[in-house]
């Protein structure tokens, strides 16, 4: 055996003397003395449950606030211009931000409020203004020509509102007549808390 041949044969033998203790022992060799992948084995048993954990923080609960109402004249009655129009018959009053007497709704929740109103006039021309604060924001004007008419207008609209903000209906008319109705009408409602 020449010398060529001997190491050849020692290097197999290493290999052979590699593979028995395990496969290969270079590091990061993952090609030589390794056979093809076996199957899958069986899904083993669930371990067991850990510990409870750590109690969380308190969350918080919003609770949305509401304010809305509605009202109707209720009676006939005859208005001084540029003062509030009372509103005697209230169907809603959520939160009791209206004072019906008075016909002044006042803010106390600040936010985005939708108004709507009705004026219905018989034999009167009449003028009504949205007013908040001292603005005013739209009206309506109900004109009568002649005798034996019944007319009715309505307006709305959407105000962003400060708490203690007063709306309000304001006749424009001197000693505006109304009349005994329920369709002269004033509503409110919070849409969005801010």
């Amino acid at each position: 055996m020449d010398i060529k041949t001997g190491v050849e044969f020692l290097l197999l033998l290493l290999a052979v003397l590699r593979f028995q203790r395990g496969g290969c022992q270079r590091i990061g060799c993952n090609t030589c003395c390794r056979g093809p992948t076996g199957k899958v084995g069986a899904k083993g048993d669930p371990g067991d449950i850990g510990p409870r954990g750590e109690r969380g923080e308190n969350g918080s609960i919003h609770i949305h606030n509401i304010s809305a109402f509605s009202a109707v004249l209720g009676a006939s009655l005859t208005h001084n211009a540029g003062e509030a129009l009372p509103f005697i018959s209230i169907h809603t009053n959520v939160g009791d931000d209206f004072d019906g007497p008075s016909g002044i709704f006042t803010c106390t929740i600040p936010g985005i409020y939708r108004f709507t109103y009705s004026i219905y006039a018989y034999d009167e021309t009449l003028e009504v203004f949205l007013m908040k604060n001292q603005d005013n924001i739209n009206g309506v004007y109900v004109y009568i020509h002649g005798t034996d008419y019944f007319i009715a207008r309505s307006n709305s609209a959407v105000l962003q509102l400060a708490s203690g903000d007063k709306v309000w209906l304001k006749s424009t008319t001197p000693n505006g007549q109304f009349h005994n109705s329920d369709r002269t009408t004033f509503s409110g409602v919070i849409i969005h808390e801010m």
